[in-house]
């Protein structure tokens, strides 16, 4: 009788310990996420990894049995030639067949209109995200957000874009868009957290010092577990967090870096491991290979043609043409007040994309240099909006900016050591000082006309003409011409 008790105890204390060694034994969930951001359309490896190279890691990951996202946090549709001629679709298809799992939309996504992004986002087999982008009567344009199941967990992404990117937006494409602020990108946290074991923001926030706020406010929203950035082409190699708020991670721009996240979930614990995997040598998956190669044979014999020379280096660098004077600057525009006869010219320098080295020069080489298919018009300004304007242009130095005024017809002194607003002076037109109440002509590009890159004050001028699209106008330019050989002549005076 005792040893058949003994037996019963025996078997009772081991049923009772059974939840315990089970929890022991219990093994972490890991989900490995792949993440880009500001792609700009740089699809090979003749700039980046290229999307090939990139497929190999997701693959390799995917077939060692790793449970595997792709997320993209938008810029990514545009920005060559490769992107531009297909309007993004070049681009979605690629995103396809990497199984690419959601898309947050960035202001140059919208560079083909927002009707042209809608119908990109039908083609795509993923999810385009906002959740604070809305139609003006408060509903979604984009899904704000997506769950997805892997691995036995449910992890929601959830769409943001800053609210000051409109400015970088040309305005005809975003019309009837609230961009709303940080608090919708809450409610839709709010909406999602309950549902999921993890809540990650996919944003086209920007996050670096530039950006005010930054992406840090995103990763303060409360239930948020990880922000994935993009916008500011900022490389975080080390995880950014302020104490007690979620990490932001972003990989720089143009797929130099490939981004990588580990999702470890031991018990109620997410173990959050970034790191950024650099441009590497290594094999390209044939499969995205192959609908590169087919779209560019179907571009490459009219986009090689050779219209000119050049006899010294377009500098288009992104650290120059938004921050000082540029030959490539200096060049357009003086070649656009040479077709139109107006007085000045403004060019923001985030319209030029790409040096263009001594040699011979191709119909792509200047489609990738502007590859936004602006439009070039003629205002008519007062002399007192010609120095707001450059006020504006010249206020962010000494950091970078899209906005930074490239000039033609004019010559100015800047002194960044003054306050904003007061910075310039000694601003000559045709040689003689400006007039306030006179009214001059102003050749720009229709983003800019219409007040883009934050210049208000144009978008309200009377316009006095509309040419053709500036890559085509520049095209011819250097066909006429031949050789060209520009040089900075000292007409920004920082």
């Amino acid at each position: 009788m005792k040893k058949w008790l003994s037996l019963v105890l025996a078997a009772l204390m081991l049923l009772s310990a059974l939840p315990a060694m089970a929890e022991q034994a219990e093994e972490p969930v890991t989900i490995t996420i792949f993440h880009t951001n500001d792609v700009h359309g740089r699809y090979d490896s003749s700039t980046g990894m290229g999307y090939a190279m990139m497929s190999s890691y997701v693959n390799e990951a995917r077939n060692a049995g790793e449970n595997v996202l792709v997320l993209d946090a938008g810029d990514t549709t545009h920005g060559t030639i490769f992107a531009n001629s297909t309007e993004g679709e070049s681009i979605i298809q690629i995103l396809n067949e990497l199984k690419c799992d959601a898309f947050a939309v960035g202001n140059h996504d919208f560079n083909y209109g927002k009707d042209r992004l809608l119908t990109l986002s039908e083609l795509a087999n993923f999810p385009m995200l906002s959740a604070n982008l809305l139609n003006e009567d408060g509903s979604y344009i984009f899904k704000p957000y997506t769950i997805i199941e892997i691995a036995g967990k449910k992890i929601a992404i959830v769409g943001a874009q800053n609210p000051d990117m409109k400015t970088a937006i040309h305005p005809d494409h975003i019309a009837g868009i609230d961009f709303a602020g940080v608090d919708q990108v809450q409610k839709a946290v709010d909406e999602v957290k309950d549902q999921a074991d993890a809540v990650i923001i996919l944003a086209h926030w920007g996050a670096d010092d530039a950006y005010d706020p930054n992406s840090s406010v995103l990763a303060a929203l409360d239930g948020v577990d990880l922000v994935i950035d993009g916008h500011s082409h900022t490389e975080l190699q080390n995880i950014v967090q302020i104490e007690g708020n979620a990490p932001v991670t972003s990989t720089g721009e143009y797929l130099n870096n490939l981004g990588r996240v580990t999702l470890s979930f031991v018990g109620d614990v997410i173990e959050i491991e970034p790191t950024l995997i650099p441009n590497p040598q290594r094999f390209e998956d044939h499969a995205i290979l192959s609908i590169v190669s087919e779209i560019e044979a179907s571009q490459a014999e009219v986009l090689d043609t050779v219209i000119g020379k050049t006899d010294v280096d377009l500098v288009g660098e992104r650290e120059i043409v938004r921050t000082q004077e540029s030959n490539w600057g200096d060049f357009a525009c003086d070649a656009f007040v040479q077709v139109t006869g107006a007085d000045i010219a403004l060019l923001n320098g985030g319209n030029i994309r790409k040096t263009v080295p001594a040699g011979d020069i191709t119909i792509r080489n200047v489609n990738e240099v502007f590859p936004f298919a602006n439009y070039i018009v003629v205002l008519n300004i007062s002399g007192e909006q010609i120095k707001a304007m450059l006020e504006h242009g010249y206020s962010n130095l000494p950091e970078t900016s899209g906005g930074f005024p490239q000039i033609g017809g004019m010559t100015v002194t800047v002194d960044i050591s003054k306050p904003k607003g007061e910075r310039v002076s000694d601003l000559m037109i045709g040689g003689a000082p400006v007039e306030p109440s006179k009214l001059y002509q102003l050749v720009t590009n229709d983003f800019l006309a219409a007040g883009g890159d934050g210049y208000e004050m144009l978008a309200d001028l009377p316009m006095l003409l509309q040419m053709g699209i500036m890559d085509e106008m520049v095209t011819n330019i250097i066909r006429e011409q031949g050789t060209i050989a520009p040089t900075t002549d000292g007409r920004i005076n920082i």
